[in-house]
Protein backbone atom coordinates (compact mmCIF):
# COMPACT_ATOMS: atom_id res chain seq x y z
CA UNK A 1 0.00 0.00 0.00
CA UNK A 2 2.87 2.03 1.20
CA UNK A 3 4.04 2.06 -2.56
CA UNK A 4 0.84 2.46 -4.68
CA UNK A 5 -0.25 5.41 -5.56
CA UNK A 6 -2.47 7.28 -3.72
CA UNK A 7 -5.91 6.32 -5.99
CA UNK A 8 -4.95 2.84 -4.71
CA UNK A 9 -4.80 3.07 -1.58
CA UNK A 10 -8.00 5.17 -1.33
CA UNK A 11 -9.50 2.04 -2.72
CA UNK A 12 -8.01 -0.09 0.12
CA UNK A 13 -9.94 1.89 3.03
CA UNK A 14 -13.45 1.10 4.28
CA UNK A 15 -15.50 4.03 5.55
CA UNK A 16 -18.43 3.59 7.57
CA UNK A 17 -20.94 6.81 8.41
CA UNK A 18 -23.34 6.82 11.04
CA UNK A 19 -26.52 9.08 11.11
CA UNK A 20 -27.70 10.29 13.71
CA UNK A 21 -31.04 9.46 15.24
CA UNK A 22 -33.27 12.84 15.68
CA UNK A 23 -35.75 13.90 18.04
CA UNK A 24 -39.07 16.29 17.85
CA UNK A 25 -41.31 16.84 20.18
CA UNK A 26 -44.81 17.29 18.52
CA UNK A 27 -47.48 18.77 21.07
CA UNK A 28 -50.80 18.67 20.72
CA UNK A 29 -53.39 21.28 22.81
CA UNK A 30 -56.47 20.42 23.24
CA UNK A 31 -59.91 21.83 25.27
CA UNK A 32 -60.27 20.16 28.24
CA UNK A 33 -64.06 19.43 28.03
CA UNK A 34 -64.77 19.01 24.70
CA UNK A 35 -61.30 17.88 22.66
CA UNK A 36 -60.91 20.52 20.29
CA UNK A 37 -57.90 21.74 19.05
CA UNK A 38 -56.66 25.04 20.23
CA UNK A 39 -54.54 27.71 18.18
CA UNK A 40 -52.05 30.25 20.01
CA UNK A 41 -50.47 28.24 22.98
CA UNK A 42 -46.73 28.68 23.07
CA UNK A 43 -44.43 26.41 25.02
CA UNK A 44 -40.74 26.23 26.56
CA UNK A 45 -38.59 23.36 26.25
CA UNK A 46 -36.18 22.58 29.66
CA UNK A 47 -33.22 20.44 30.09
CA UNK A 48 -34.00 18.34 33.53
CA UNK A 49 -30.05 17.59 33.63
CA UNK A 50 -27.12 18.51 32.49
CA UNK A 51 -26.22 18.12 28.83
CA UNK A 52 -22.86 16.75 27.27
CA UNK A 53 -20.68 16.92 23.89
CA UNK A 54 -18.89 13.93 23.13
CA UNK A 55 -15.91 15.09 24.42
CA UNK A 56 -17.46 15.38 28.10
CA UNK A 57 -18.18 19.43 27.60
CA UNK A 58 -21.43 20.80 29.43
CA UNK A 59 -23.34 22.45 27.09
CA UNK A 60 -26.73 23.01 29.18
CA UNK A 61 -27.16 23.21 32.99
CA UNK A 62 -29.93 21.32 34.23
CA UNK A 63 -33.40 23.80 33.87
CA UNK A 64 -31.70 25.68 31.13
CA UNK A 65 -34.20 27.24 28.27
CA UNK A 66 -33.52 25.14 25.14
CA UNK A 67 -35.67 26.39 22.80
CA UNK A 68 -39.42 28.32 22.49
CA UNK A 69 -42.33 27.25 20.48
CA UNK A 70 -43.86 28.96 17.68
CA UNK A 71 -47.96 29.41 18.49
CA UNK A 72 -50.15 26.08 18.04
CA UNK A 73 -51.45 26.24 14.43
CA UNK A 74 -55.28 26.00 13.63
CA UNK A 75 -55.03 21.93 14.69
CA UNK A 76 -53.36 22.57 17.51
CA UNK A 77 -50.07 21.47 16.92
CA UNK A 78 -46.43 22.57 17.18
CA UNK A 79 -43.40 20.38 16.89
CA UNK A 80 -39.86 21.28 18.42
CA UNK A 81 -37.16 19.98 16.03
CA UNK A 82 -33.79 20.81 18.05
CA UNK A 83 -31.99 17.45 17.68
CA UNK A 84 -32.14 16.31 21.27
CA UNK A 85 -29.44 14.63 22.79
CA UNK A 86 -30.57 11.14 23.50
CA UNK A 87 -29.88 8.99 27.11
CA UNK A 88 -26.37 7.93 26.53
CA UNK A 89 -25.91 3.78 25.95
CA UNK A 90 -24.29 3.37 29.07
CA UNK A 91 -26.39 6.06 31.08
CA UNK A 92 -25.44 6.18 34.78
CA UNK A 93 -22.01 4.41 34.82
CA UNK A 94 -19.99 7.22 34.60
CA UNK A 95 -19.75 10.87 35.04
CA UNK A 96 -20.85 13.47 32.26
CA UNK A 97 -23.08 11.41 30.57
CA UNK A 98 -26.56 12.88 28.53
CA UNK A 99 -29.81 11.29 30.63
CA UNK A 100 -31.97 12.46 27.70
CA UNK A 101 -34.65 13.72 30.29
CA UNK A 102 -36.55 17.01 28.77
CA UNK A 103 -40.27 18.44 30.25
CA UNK A 104 -42.07 21.29 28.58
CA UNK A 105 -43.75 24.15 30.01
CA UNK A 106 -46.78 26.18 28.92
CA UNK A 107 -45.80 29.70 28.80
CA UNK A 108 -49.04 31.48 26.90
CA UNK A 109 -51.98 29.80 26.85
CA UNK A 110 -54.89 30.17 23.41
CA UNK A 111 -57.36 33.16 24.25
CA UNK A 112 -60.08 32.56 26.54
CA UNK A 113 -58.08 29.62 27.95
CA UNK A 114 -56.60 29.45 31.56
CA UNK A 115 -52.49 28.87 31.81
CA UNK A 116 -52.41 24.70 32.25
CA UNK A 117 -48.77 25.15 34.51
CA UNK A 118 -48.48 20.74 34.51
CA UNK A 119 -44.79 20.32 33.75
CA UNK A 120 -44.69 17.66 30.91
CA UNK A 121 -41.91 15.44 31.44
CA UNK A 122 -40.22 12.76 28.91
CA UNK A 123 -37.36 10.98 28.43
CA UNK A 124 -35.69 10.10 24.51
CA UNK A 125 -33.61 7.06 24.52
CA UNK A 126 -32.81 5.23 21.22
CA UNK A 127 -35.10 3.54 19.07
CA UNK A 128 -33.17 2.73 15.99
CA UNK A 129 -35.63 5.26 14.15
CA UNK A 130 -34.22 7.60 11.47
CA UNK A 131 -36.82 10.25 13.38
CA UNK A 132 -38.13 9.78 16.74
CA UNK A 133 -41.45 11.63 17.78
CA UNK A 134 -43.10 11.84 20.82
CA UNK A 135 -46.17 13.66 21.32
CA UNK A 136 -47.37 15.24 24.39
CA UNK A 137 -51.22 16.10 24.94
CA UNK A 138 -51.88 19.43 27.02
CA UNK A 139 -55.42 20.25 27.62
CA UNK A 140 -56.83 23.37 29.12
CA UNK A 141 -59.46 24.78 30.59
CA UNK A 142 -61.39 27.51 29.18
CA UNK A 143 -63.74 30.34 29.85
CA UNK A 144 -67.26 29.36 30.67
CA UNK A 145 -70.41 31.20 30.02
CA UNK A 146 -73.95 29.92 29.58
CA UNK A 147 -76.47 31.54 27.97
CA UNK A 148 -80.19 31.19 29.05
CA UNK A 149 -83.28 31.94 26.66
CA UNK A 150 -86.32 31.95 28.25
CA UNK A 151 -89.87 34.04 28.09
CA UNK A 152 -90.52 36.89 29.95
CA UNK A 153 -92.49 35.15 32.42
CA UNK A 154 -91.54 31.98 33.43
CA UNK A 155 -87.92 29.59 33.39
CA UNK A 156 -88.58 27.45 30.72
CA UNK A 157 -86.26 27.57 28.08
CA UNK A 158 -87.54 29.36 24.69
CA UNK A 159 -86.35 27.25 21.41
CA UNK A 160 -86.03 28.52 18.65
CA UNK A 161 -84.16 31.87 18.74
CA UNK A 162 -81.16 32.65 16.65
CA UNK A 163 -78.25 34.12 18.94
CA UNK A 164 -75.09 35.67 18.54
CA UNK A 165 -72.18 36.95 20.55
CA UNK A 166 -70.27 39.71 18.92
CA UNK A 167 -67.23 41.50 20.01
CA UNK A 168 -66.83 44.95 19.96
CA UNK A 169 -66.19 45.67 16.18
CA UNK A 170 -69.29 44.00 15.75
CA UNK A 171 -67.97 41.21 14.25
CA UNK A 172 -69.78 37.54 15.21
CA UNK A 173 -67.61 34.85 17.19
CA UNK A 174 -70.40 32.44 18.38
CA UNK A 175 -73.87 31.87 16.77
CA UNK A 176 -76.42 29.30 17.82
CA UNK A 177 -79.89 28.58 17.94
CA UNK A 178 -81.18 28.38 21.68
CA UNK A 179 -83.12 24.93 22.31
CA UNK A 180 -84.61 22.99 25.60
CA UNK A 181 -81.30 23.96 27.81
CA UNK A 182 -78.88 26.88 28.07
CA UNK A 183 -75.98 26.89 25.92
CA UNK A 184 -72.56 27.14 26.59
CA UNK A 185 -69.76 29.42 25.41
CA UNK A 186 -66.15 28.50 26.07
CA UNK A 187 -62.83 30.50 24.97
CA UNK A 188 -63.93 33.76 25.46
CA UNK A 189 -61.53 36.09 26.00
CA UNK A 190 -60.92 37.35 29.56
CA UNK A 191 -61.00 41.09 29.87
CA UNK A 192 -63.23 41.45 26.54
CA UNK A 193 -67.03 43.00 26.60
CA UNK A 194 -69.09 40.96 24.07
CA UNK A 195 -72.28 41.41 23.53
CA UNK A 196 -75.01 39.13 22.96
CA UNK A 197 -77.42 40.16 19.60
CA UNK A 198 -80.84 37.83 19.56
CA UNK A 199 -81.07 38.12 15.53
CA UNK A 200 -84.36 36.26 15.00
CA UNK A 201 -86.99 35.23 17.81
CA UNK A 202 -88.95 32.15 17.85
CA UNK A 203 -92.21 32.09 16.06
CA UNK A 204 -94.47 34.55 17.93
CA UNK A 205 -92.10 36.74 19.99
CA UNK A 206 -89.79 39.61 19.51
CA UNK A 207 -86.33 39.94 19.16
CA UNK A 208 -84.90 40.67 23.00
CA UNK A 209 -82.46 43.42 23.52
CA UNK A 210 -79.02 43.19 23.51
CA UNK A 211 -76.87 42.30 26.23
CA UNK A 212 -73.15 42.86 27.62
CA UNK A 213 -71.49 39.52 28.24
CA UNK A 214 -68.19 39.26 30.24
Amino acid sequence: VEDGPIEFTEQQVLKFYNEREKAQVKVIKLDEKTGSALAGAVFNLYTQDDIYNADGDRLFRAGDLLATSAPTGEDGTVVFDCALPMQDARYGEAEHQNSGRYVLRELRSPSGYYLNDTPMEFTFTYTGAKIQVLESVCKNKGTCVLVSKRQLTGDDELPGATLTIQDEHGTVVRQWVSGDKPTEIRGLKFDTVYTLVETAAPEGFQPASPRAVT
